[in-house]
């Protein structure tokens, strides 16, 4: 069994790739629910040791990173390079990787990106892309994102019909 973590509140459970249900914090909370099950946990640990979950998946990145270390973040951005420098007082919030030979700057959180007259959807993308092309972003969330990519393809779609 795996759990991806979707938000800052919620969680899929999978077993071999297949869904087995979904896991919210509620307040003080965890409610579990599964087309045969809903349960409720006091704990996030206590939901992972019923399951015998160890690792936890971001969504965006197939690494697996141990339960007890939270992802990490400029100021609430997310950040998909380990070991990171950030840059201070630049907006948007940026960082480098961890190497001090390193010169490329990333942009922390997602991204909507439009290279080639096309839209994309960017996970910490370079400083320069987010300079060189139209972008939208930050976003702290990847449904955050999704809900304004998908209200720009309906505004494009309108414009064209």
């Amino acid at each position: 069994m795996k759990i991806i973590q979707l938000t800052d509140k919620s969680w899929i459970l999978k077993s071999n790739d297949i869904t087995v249900g979904t896991l919210f914090r509620q307040d003080e909370q965890f409610l579990f629910m599964s087309p045969e099950k809903k349960a409720y946990y006091n704990t996030f640990e206590d939901f992972t040791s019923d399951y015998g979950i160890k690792k936890i998946l971001n969504s965006d990145d197939a690494s697996v990173i141990p339960s007890h270390i939270k992802l990490e973040n400029i100021n609430g951005y997310p950040v998909k390079h380990d070991g990171f420098k950030i840059v201070d007082g630049v907006n948007p919030p940026r960082y480098t990787k961890g190497s001090t030979l390193s010169k490329s700057e990333f942009c922390a959180g997602y991204w909507i990106v439009k290279n080639n007259n096309t839209y994309c959807q960017k996970l910490c993308p370079k400083y320069s892309t987010i300079n060189e092309n139209e972008s939208i972003g930050p976003f702290k969330t990847k449904i955050e994102m999704l809900q304004k990519f998908n209200t720009l393809l309906k505004e494009i779609k309108m414009m064209g019909a």
